[in-house]
């Protein structure tokens, strides 16, 4: 069974856990730095932030947490904005395209009846040629 729920505390260590694997899958070369390791706490601090404001939200299937967006808010150009940054959502590469999906939908309908049209996410790219190439 899979539910959306409100982040808490005790589910930012697998939250943290799903970005590392993400950030591995996309990114890592010797190309890229190994933000892994020096960025983990930036990354816990910025999850814990957004928990604490009810920012943040984890999917579940069963008892495992496969996903999770944690996002903030600011005004970007005159419009009201939800901005998700890297280390703001993660998916289990397992059916990840679904579980974004829901995710999405259930953040966005927050947004929307909060008056915040404006989404922005940065994502990381899925075109590993460009990445082979610079390695």
């Amino acid at each position: 069974m899979i539910r959306i729920v409100p982040m808490k505390a005790e589910h930012i260590p697998d939250a943290v856990n799903l970005w590392k694997e993400q950030f591995v899958r996309y990114c890592y070369s010797n190309s890229f730095p190994d933000f892994t390791a020096r960025g983990l706490p930036v990354i816990n601090a910025y999850l814990k932030e957004q928990t604490e404001k009810e920012n943040a939200i984890i999917i579940k299937r069963d008892s495992d947490i496969i996903g999770y967006l944690a996002w903030m808010y600011f005004d970007f150009h005159k419009e009201r904005t939800a901005f998700l940054p890297t280390a703001a959502h993660a998916a289990s590469s397992h059916d990840d395209i679904r579980i974004y999906e829901e995710m999405y939908y259930h953040a966005a309908q927050k947004w929307v009846d909060d008056k915040r049209f404006n989404h922005l996410w940065m994502t990381y790219s899925d075109n590993h040629p460009p990445k082979r190439k610079i390695v």
